[in-house]
């Protein structure tokens, strides 16, 4: 079963060496980390005490965000599911008419959760969107 709880940075550095699924964590910077901190709404999954994953929606103004995900990548099916249906209810009560995801165009499993989430795709390509020049998909949930 997994446990949430507050979102610190030292739980996405665990995720950073798992894999280059993750590549793009290798890019965050300690302030948007700590912003990340700061957040309500910035959670992290543990399963007996170890870092499966790291997820929330930041603030853009009121009534919008856009949400966030980094997970190790060799979770199972069964914790697959349990996080879309954990986050299914946070997002059922956070405070946003809107929430936005930007995915990496070419990652199927991340389209794939994002759509299982209710999100919808609205831009399917933003052009050298991610640092490393990699597309991005717009996907949002009203």
């Amino acid at each position: 079963m997994i446990q949430l709880v507050k979102f610190k940075a030292e739980h996405v550095r665990d995720l950073i060496p798992l894999s280059a699924v993750n590549a793009l964590c290798g890019h965050l910077r300690d302030d948007q980390l700590a912003a990340l901190e700061k957040s309500d709404h910035s959670f992290t999954g543990m399963v007996d005490g170890k870092v499966i994953g790291c997820a929330g929606v930041i603030r853009y103004w009121e009534g919008r965000g856009e949400a966030w995900a980094i997970f190790d990548p060799s979770i199972g099916r069964r914790l697959y599911c349990e996080i879309r249906n954990i986050a299914r209810r946070l997002f059922d009560v956070m405070p946003y008419r809107r929430i936005e995801a930007v995915i990496v165009a070419d990652f199927a499993p991340g389209r794939r959760f994002a759509e299982s989430l209710g999100f919808r795709l609205e831009a399917p390509c933003l052009k050298g969107y991610f640092p490393e020049g990699q597309d991005a998909a717009l996907y949002a949930r009203t």
